[in-house]
C-alpha cells in the first residue's frame, strides 16, 4: 500500500478545500481528480468537470476518470482529493486502495444537500437525493479506513485527525 491519503465522499463534501491545507501540514503535494480530468479531456481548460459530465454524459465521464485515476498509480506524498463517484467504479477503487489510505469526509444529510443546492447539481442528485445519499454512504463508510466527521470537527481539527490517523494508524 501506497504513502498517500485519499479523500472520498459527496459532492461538496470538503475534499478539494481540505485536501490542499491538509497537504501543506504534512509537507505532501496535492491532486485533484476533476482538475486532472479538466486537463487531461481538454488541456485549454475551457470546460469545467461538471460541463464534460454533462456535455458528454456519466459514462464518457467515468472513463475518462478512470483514465486519470490509473495514471496517477505509482505517486507517493500525496493528498488526492476524489471526484464524488470515483470510488464506486471497482477498477478505481483497487488503484485507489493500493495508493494509500482512504479518508471518508462524512457531512450530514441535509447538510450535504444544503451545500449541492448552492451550486450545479448533476442531473441523477436532482432525482433522488436522499437514495443518493444512502447508497453512496454506505459505500463511502465500507471502503474508507478512516470517516471524519466535519459537522463535528473544525476543519483544522479534521486534519489533525486525519494526521494522527495516517501516523498511528487509529
Amino acid at each position: 500500500m501506497g504513502n498517500n491519503i485519499i479523500l472520498i465522499g459527496f459532492k461538496k463534501s470538503g475534499k478539494s478545500t481540505l485536501g490542499p491545507s491538509l497537504a501543506q501540514m504534512m509537507k505532501y503535494q496535492f491532486i485533484d481528480i476533476d482538475r486532472l480530468i479538466e486537463r487531461t479531456f481538454d488541456p485549454e481548460l475551457t470546460l469545467s468537470y461538471f460541463e464534460i459530465y454533462e456535455k458528454y454524459g456519466e459514462e464518457f465521464f467515468r472513463k475518462i476518470e478512470r483514465k486519470v485515476i490509473h495514471s496517477i498509480e505509482g505517486i507517493s506524498n500525496t493528498v488526492i482529493a476524489t471526484g464524488g463517484g470515483s470510488v464506486l467504479d471497482q477498477k478505481n477503487l483497487r488503484v485507489l486502495k493500493r495508493l494509500g489510505k482512504m479518508v471518508y469526509l462524512h457531512l450530514p444529510e441535509e447538510l450535504l444537500k444544503k451545500r449541492i443546492e448552492t451550486g450545479r447539481i448533476p442531473p441523477f442528485l436532482l432525482s433522488d437525493f436522499e437514495s443518493t445519499f444512502q447508497a453512496r454512504n454506505s459505500i463511502y463508510r465500507s471502503v474508507a479506513d478512516f470517516t471524519v466527521d466535519l459537522k463535528e470537527n473544525t476543519q483544522e481539527r479534521a486534519k489533525k485527525q486525519v494526521i494522527q490517523f495516517f501516523k498511528n494508524g487509529k
